[in-house]
This record gives structure tokens, C-alpha cells and sequence, in this order.
């Protein structure tokens, strides 16, 4: 197994690192801890924004072309997302261009322009892309559903935010939100691949390790003080098939419950052998899609289920997942059911650290959400052995409580009018 190494720049910037010698690759990945929850509402997609401009010109490459012909040169993967906790840069290359990839990542972060036609232009793409995600019921639904979830806070809120507000942020509250979290204070590196330790501090310090580090993160809202309401909400768009999506509180980041929720939730959801699978689409036919799924950050969570429906059969594919969820609360649960859960969630992960971008990815982001706490590979294997039926039993019914449960569809209104999980409850 692999194994990874942590250690601190001159300037106290956190480095994780993992060398693989299978692989003649490397790759670099810079989470920023900052995401949408910590937006005011007024700028809401501002740090999608940034995310954005940040390919668009730096202090060494001018011009948004001469860096994307840099590294399309090296041919490298790179990209970048943002999630609702943190916003991460990732370049994977040939190990040799390290020192190359390491510079252009410290230029892109640290020394961009924020060209006022780059901004303008950047706008238009963003709002296409916004536009998307609205077109496609399938791809907004989970967003939705955490909408419905968390009303009225941050992370109820698009990480992409609204058209309108992306077509007036003005450049000045952009620079200034950049500005407050963009700084070395606030980051953590990871390295993996055909990288050597020593080489790797080297370069590290050379282009992350000159500046202090010395300013502190900033913070956010918290979801633990407001606490979970039930919700339903009704999306209204002309389509022949329904989008579901069903959403329970669950844990944050830290709970000593989430492999017991994981094995859970693989087998209500989690793969074509799991019970939502074999009962809603195999069995019954409504749906070609479902899923389950455990969602985590810092303060909550949730346990969502989505699913594809005819538009006829909502109501019953609700019936037929609610009857799947009760049964396991009832202790219907084989040992068979949670060994094999278990088997798929430790074969997952072994497939995850084949690629060093997804194992890097997976170790920097236990850092920086878990409070610097990094598992190996074989601490996150055993985590899941030791999960029992007992506890997956008792998992189901500490998350299931009926009474929490929000759900939206997307869908026809005059079809799903009628429809509430009062129910349910």
C-alpha cells in the first residue's frame, strides 16, 4: 500500500506527500480553503468566479492562451473545482516538469492579473455553464435537495450562484474576497506520484515557502446552531421524467459513525447490487437511475437518495424507497448484505490510490476538513472491517427519522402539485 509523508515548508505551509513508484507521473493539487459556505449572500459564486480567473492570466503568463499552451506543451491534466468547503488547482505531468508545474501553480494562485475584459468575458461562461446545470434536472437535483435542506445559510446556497449575480459582481468585491483568502495562511500542498521527499521540499520552498504564512483562515457560518426542518419543494420543468432526490441529516466530517454510514449507505445505494437498485429499477422498473449517498462537511451532513422516475410513478417509487429504508431500520439486514458493502468500499479505495490525482486528493482533503487529521490507506480498510450489522442497523435508524426528511422534484408541476411527504413522517 502507499503510503504518504506530512511535513511543514519554511514558512509552516502543511505539505502532504506520497510517493508511487509504479507510476511515472506526478501530480500537484492546491486546496484553498475557501468554498461557497463562505460567501456573503450578495456575492454568492464568487469563489467559482475566482477559480475561473485564475486560468485566465498571471504575473508570468499575461495572456490566458500562453498558459494553457504551456501546459497542453507538457502534456499535462490540470484543472480546477470548487466545492462548498474549499477550492482546489491540480496539475498532473510527466515527473520531470515538477519544477514547472510547481511554478505555474505558485503564479496562478499567488500572481493573478484579474484583467477586466478576462472578468467580462469569464462572465458569459459562467452563466452558460449556470445554464447548464439548469437545463439538466439530472445534474441539479442533489444541489436542490441541499437548498431545500439548508434554507435561508450558505450551504443551501449554488456553489456556482445565481446568473444574476455573476453578470454584476463588481471586479473590486471580487479582488477583495480573493485577497482575504488566497493567501499561504490558508492552503495545503499535495504532492504524489514519481516524487522523491527531499527533491520535492526543494522546490516547495522555492515557490510556496519564501512568504510568511502567518495570516489566519477565515470562518463561517455554522449549520450546527440552526438544526434540521423538514422541507418539501416542487421545481417545475416540462420534462417526461421526474428527478427525486431525498435527503436525511447525518454526520459531520469527524463522527466516529461515518464508516457505519458509508457500509450503510453503499448497500441502500451504492452500486447495481444494492437494495434500492435491485427493488426500484430491477424489480419494479421505475427508474433506470438511483442512487444513495453520504454527503459530509465540517458541521452536518446528510444521506441523500436520488433517483430518474416516470413522471406517473413518484409517489410510488417514494413508497418503495421509504419500505426499503424502514426494513433495514427493522434489522432486515443480512451480514452477507454489510460484508459485501464493505468489500466494495475497500475495493473503491484501493482502485482510488492506482491514480495519483484522486489519492492525493483524498489524503489533502481529510487535512484540511478534519482538522489535520490524514488516515493511511490501511487505517480507512479497517475502519470499514470493523463496522458490524449491529451498528449499520443502528446507523439507519439514528439517520432515517421520517420526521427530518425533506425531498424535491423536478418535474412537471401539474404532475407532482399534489404530492407531499407528510406521509412519511
Amino acid at each position: 500500500m502507499s503510503q504518504h509523508s506530512f511535513i511543514r515548508l519554511n514558512n509552516n505551509v502543511p505539505v502532504i506527500i506520497a510517493p508511487q513508484s509504479e507510476t511515472k507521473a506526478a501530480t500537484a493539487l492546491i486546496l484553498v480553503k475557501v468554498g461557497s459556505r463562505y460567501e456573503p449572500a450578495k456575492i454568492n459564486g464568487v469563489s467559482h468566479f475566482i477559480e475561473h480567473l485564475l486560468f485566465k492570466g498571471t504575473k508570468k503568463w499575461p495572456r490566458p492562451e500562453l498558459l494553457v499552451k504551456m501546459l497542453d506543451g507538457l502534456g499535462a491534466d490540470y484543472n480546477a473545482f470548487t466545492s462548498k468547503d474549499y477550492t482546489g488547482y491540480y496539475i498532473k505531468a510527466a515527473s520531470e516538469h515538477l519544477p514547472l508545474v510547481l511554478e505555474i501553480l505558485s503564479d496562478m494562485l499567488f500572481a493573478p492579473l484579474f484583467d477586466k475584459k478576462e472578468m467580462q468575458r469569464e462572465r458569459g461562461v459562467i452563466i452558460e455553464e449556470i445554464n447548464m446545470y439548469e437545463d439538466n434536472p439530472l445534474m441539479q437535483a442533489d444541489a436542490r435537495l441541499e437548498e431545500a435542506m439548508y434554507p435561508n445559510h450558505p450551504l443551501g446556497r449554488l456553489i456556482s450562484g445565481p446568473a444574476e449575480i455573476i453578470g454584476a459582481l463588481p471586479q473590486a468585491e471580487l479582488v477583495n474576497y480573493y485577497r482575504k483568502h488566497y493567501h499561504l495562511g490558508n492552503i495545503v500542498i499535495g504532492l504524489a506520484g514519481d516524487v522523491g521527499i527531499l527533491e520535492s521540499v526543494e522546490l516547495l520552498n522555492k515557490y510556496f515557502g519564501k512568504a510568511k504564512a502567518t495570516k489566519k483562515s477565515a470562518s463561517f457560518p455554522s449549520w450546527s446552531k440552526v438544526g434540521a426542518k423538514k422541507a418539501w419543494k416542487v421545481w417545475d420543468k416540462p420534462t417526461e421524467q421526474v428527478q427525486l432526490a431525498l435527503g436525511w441529516p447525518a454526520f459531520h466530517n469527524l463522527d466516529k459513525r461515518i464508516p457505519a454510514a458509508q457500509v450503510l449507505a453503499t448497500l441502500l445505494g451504492g452500486n447495481m447490487s444494492s437494495r434500492l437498485f435491485m427493488e426500484i429499477r430491477e424489480k419494479k422498473g421505475l427508474a433506470y437511475f438511483v442512487k444513495a449517498q453520504l454527503n459530509t462537511f465540517e458541521d452536518t451532513g446528510n444521506l441523500a437518495v436520488q433517483a430518474g422516475l416516470k413522471k406517473e410513478q413518484v409517489e410510488q417509487a417514494i413508497t418503495a424507497i421509504i419500505e426499503e429504508i424502514n426494513s433495514i431500520k427493522k434489522g432486515r439486514v443480512t451480514k452477507e448484505e454489510v460484508e459485501r458493502a464493505k468489500e466494495f468500499l475497500k475495493g473503491k479505495m484501493v482502485l482510488r490510490i492506482e491514480d495519483s490525482s484522486t489519492y492525493i486528493h483524498w489524503l489533502t482533503d481529510q487535512y484540511l476538513l478534519e482538522k489535520g487529521r490524514v488516515k493511511t490507506i490501511e487505517e480507512q480498510l479497517t475502519d470499514w472491517d470493523r463496522v458490524s450489522l449491529a451498528e449499520v442497523v443502528k446507523v439507519a435508524n439514528e439517520i432515517f427519522r421520517h420526521r427530518l426528511l425533506s425531498g424535491v422534484a423536478i418535474g412537471p408541476q401539474n404532475q407532482l402539485q399534489k404530492l407531499s411527504l407528510k406521509s412519511y413522517a
